[in-house]
Order: structure tokens, then C-alpha cells, then sequence
């Protein structure tokens, strides 16, 4: 199930609601009779008439099976087959042998996510995966497995001082994110900061003041999460560093400058996410992509020039409400979903020859833009993709052939608004159902 469920996230596929698929999403989608035409009724129930809070009925209350309430979409046979895989998963997982526990069980802590590891065995060896990564994947958790020698290593460290601490990550150096509490959990993070680099006006307690790093300390990754929600005003990064990991600077509302950041070639997913106060920021021209929500909410940001960039992620400038200019190229082959939705401060942008689909809400609320160009090789325009720009006046939209709209690809609400085609494909569009019942009275010929 987790298997099948990791292959349909990764090909874009989502649930009627939207949400990503996990195993047990998969397990309730594959024996859910109502594919088979027929409904299961009282599945759920009102506790009582003062509260009336619906909860499952595990049954207190009789539930009713109904055949033939539906057209199906499914034939029973094909049904049947699933429902009898399910049976034997369920069999071999209840004859399946109990792992016997470890001492470390419960005890350990993704430093990314939150959640606790779960002790896996690999060819002969033991290790320690986050349970969000194991179950979910990379896109919920980037964490990776930990030897359980490394483990058992951290504990006698530990016994010594954190100071004794081996380096988990070759030439980087100690990770100071390794705490051990009085409880006994273990939080493992990949904080690859060395405090014997700080400056002497930091204030580690309070983690406020500028941050230096000594000449000759050679760091070549800020680690995940090594800031998050920390004071930290400014930052100078060693011109070694060459990785950010994922929510490195997360939610570091009081950070307004990070030196050196153009010489990084790599940024991981929500890197800077919920850095209020940055307004500016250099990218390097090795930085080829721009991960999911790397600086979502950055909400004093004004600029940035991703002319290097190939990809950029879903909601990755999302809610960047300052952000007035953004430069692009034809380097740039994708733009994710939302990725700049709710950048109410956007007026323009020059949208690539490149890009062939203009995603979902990527654009969605940029309530300043006034005109766009869909460029020639465009397939699709996404579910929202400029829905809530208020302000549009003008789409010039390149393509011959009328790529697949959506009725909220665009806002509707405005008379004034023009959909410029090629003179030779006017009569295409006029044709196509969609374009025609959504925007055939906006579309105009032009020369483009």
C-alpha cells in the first residue's frame, strides 16, 4: 500500500479532496463498496442530539448494506480481486513476526518532522528511520536512516559530554542539534552549527545578536531545521558552505540578512519559510532549483532573481505579499503549484517560452497583475492559475491550439478583460467547449 501510495504522490496524483495518498487512504479507497454500486449505511452516526458529534459506528447501532443504490464503476469481479488481496496483506501482517523491541524504542525523535524512528533491519544491519519518511517518503520528511551503531555511539558521547560528540556528516562539522533530555528522548537533528564559531556578542540562551563564523571552520552545510524559530537577526555564511537544508531558517521572523548566500547551490524545502523580515536576497547562478516552500510567507521580500533556476517548487514564493519583480529565463522548465499565489504586490512577470503548463494557483491572488503572455507551448492552464488577479486586463495567449482551461483559471468578474489570440486560431478557440463556455466573450484576435 505505501508503495502504490508513494507512486501516485509522486506522479501528481491527489485525493477528491486534495490530500496526498498514505496506506491507509489506499486501503479504505480499495474496499469501499460504493465503487461496486451498492452503499453501506449508518457507517457513522449523531452521539447524541445536544452535541451531535459524528463518530464511527463500531456497532453500537445496527448499519444496513444497500446493493444497486448507484451505477457502479467498478465490476464485481474486479472488486472481489482486490478485496481478497487486501485479505491475504491482512493475513501474512498478523502472521508475521513481532520484531523484539529495542531499548531505544520510543525514545527517538525525527529533529525535521516531530516524529518518533522506528528500528528497521537491512541486510543484517540495524538502523533507525523516521516513521514519517518510512511511511509517507521524502516529499513529508527528508530525514534520513541512522546505523544503530551511531546511535549507540551519540549515548556513550553523551555519558561524556555533547563536546565528545563524533561528526555525522564527514568534513561538516559536530551537529549541535543532539540534545539528551531528562526523560530520555533522544532529538536527533542534522544542526550541523559549531558554537565554538559564534561570535562573542551571541547570546546562545536567547539566540540573538550576529552571528560569525571563524576563518578556517570548514562548514559546508547549514543543516535541517539548525535555526528554526530562533531570534537570529543576520547571518554571514563561510564561503564553504555549500548546502541549506530543509527548514534551516524556518520561522526566523527576526531575520533581515544573510551574507554570502549566493555562493550556495543548494536549498532545501521550506529553507526559509516564515522569514518575515528578509527583504533581499542574491541566488547563485548554480542554484538550479528552487524547492517546495523555501520562502513561503517571506512576506518582506521584494525581489528575486531566479534567472539561473530550472525548477521552481509548489507554494515556493507563496504569500510573498512585497514581492514586486521577479526575474525569469528559458532556463526555467517548470513552476510549481501556487508557487507565487497570494504575491499580492506582483504587477508584472515575463512567464517564459519554456514553460509548457501554467499550474495550479500559481499565480492566484497576485491581485496588481494587470497583463500576461501565455506563451506558444503552453498545454494547460491549471485550476485557479490567475484566479484573483483582480487587476487583469490583458492575456495574450500564444498557443495554436487551445490548451485545457478550467472554468477559475481565470477571473471572469471583470468586463474589461481581453484574451488576445492568434488571428488563425481564433476560430480554434471559438470551437473548443471550454474556451468558448467560459471565455468566449473575452476572446479577441490579435497579432502576437
Amino acid at each position: 500500500m505505501s508503495s502504490i501510495s508513494r507512486d501516485l504522490n509522486a506522479r501528481g496524483y491527489r485525493g477528491a479532496l486534495g490530500g496526498k495518498w498514505c496506506a491507509e487512504r489506499m486501503r479504505n479507497t480499495l474496499s469501499n463498496e460504493k465503487y461496486l454500486g451498492n452503499a453501506l449505511l449508518q457507517k457513522r452516526y449523531r452521539n447524541n442530539h445536544i452535541e451531535k458529534k459524528l463518530v464511527a459506528n463500531k456497532g453500537e447501532l445496527p448499519m444496513y448494506y444497500a446493493e444497486g443504490t448507484h451505477e457502479p464503476i467498478i465490476d464485481s469481479a474486479t472488486f472481489e480481486q482486490a478485496q481478497e488481496r487486501l485479505r491475504k496483506i491482512a493475513l501474512q501482517t498478523a502472521n508475521r513476526k513481532k520484531p523484539s523491541r529495542s531499548a531505544f524504542s520510543g525514545l527517538i525523535r525525527c529533529g525535521i518532522c516531530g516524529n518518533t524512528y522506528k528500528r528497521v533491519t537491512y541486510r543484517g544491519r540495524h538502523f533507525w528511520n523516521c516513521t514519517t519518511f518510512q511511511t509517507k517518503g521524502k516529499s513529508e520528511c527528508t530525514a534520513k536512516k541512522i546505523p544503530e551503531d551511531t546511535v549507540r555511539t551519540i549515548l556513550a558521547a553523551l555519558e561524556n559530554g555533547v563536546s565528545a560528540l563524533p561528526s555525522l556528516h564527514g568534513k561538516i562539522a559536530q551537529p549541535a542539534g543532539i540534545t539528551y533530555t531528562a526523560d530520555k528522548e533522544i532529538f536527533i537533528s542534522d544542526n550541523t552549527f559549531v558554537p565554538a564559531a559564534l561570535d562573542s556578542d551571541y547570546d546562545e540562551t536567547t539566540k540573538t545578536g550576529r552571528i560569525y563564523f571563524e576563518k578556517g571552520v570548514e562548514v559546508t552545510k547549514v543543516g535541517a531545521n539548525a535555526f528554526e524559530s530562533t531570534a537570529l537577526q543576520t547571518i554571514d555564511l563561510p564561503e564553504t558552505i555549500e548546502e541549506i537544508a530543509a527548514g534551516a531558517f524556518k520561522n526566523c521572523a527576526e531575520l533581515t540578512e544573510i551574507g554570502n548566500l549566493e555562493k550556495v547551490s543548494a536549498i532545501g524545502t521550506l529553507a526559509f519559510s516564515g522569514c518575515s523580515q528578509l527583504k533581499d536576497i542574491t541566488l547563485s547562478t548554480a542554484l538550479a532549483a528552487i524547492e517546495d516552500g523555501t520562502f513561503k510567507n517571506c512576506t518582506a521580500l521584494t525581489s528575486v532573481d531566479l534567472s539561473g533556476v530550472a525548477t521552481i517548487g509548489d507554494t515556493a514564493f507563496e504569500n510573498c505579499t512585497a514581492l514586486v519583480t521577479v526575474t525569469l529565463s528559458d532556463k526555467t522548465a517548470s513552476i510549481g503549484v501556487g508557487a507565487f499565489d497570494g504575491c499580492a504586490g506582483l504587477s508584472v512577470i515575463d512567464i517564459p517560452n519554456s514553460i509548457t503548463e501554467i499550474s495550479d494557483n500559481v499565480f492566484r491572488d497576485c491581485s496588481k497583475l494587470t497583463e500576461i503572455t501565455i506563451p506558444a507551448g503552453v498545454t494547460r492552464i491549471g485550476v485557479h492559475a490567475f484566479y484573483g488577479c483582480t487587476e487583469l486586463r490583458t492575456v495574450n495567449c500564444k498557443p495554436m491550439m487551445p490548451p485545457s482551461v478550467y472554468s477559475d483559471s481565470f477571473p471572469t468578474t471583470s468586463p474589461e478583460m481581453v484574451i488576445n489570440v492568434q488571428a488563425d486560431a481564433l476560430k480554434q478557440y471559438q470551437e473548443n467547449t471550454e474556451w468558448n463556455q467560459f471565455y468566449g466573450r473575452f476572446l479577441r484576435s490579435a497579432a502576437l
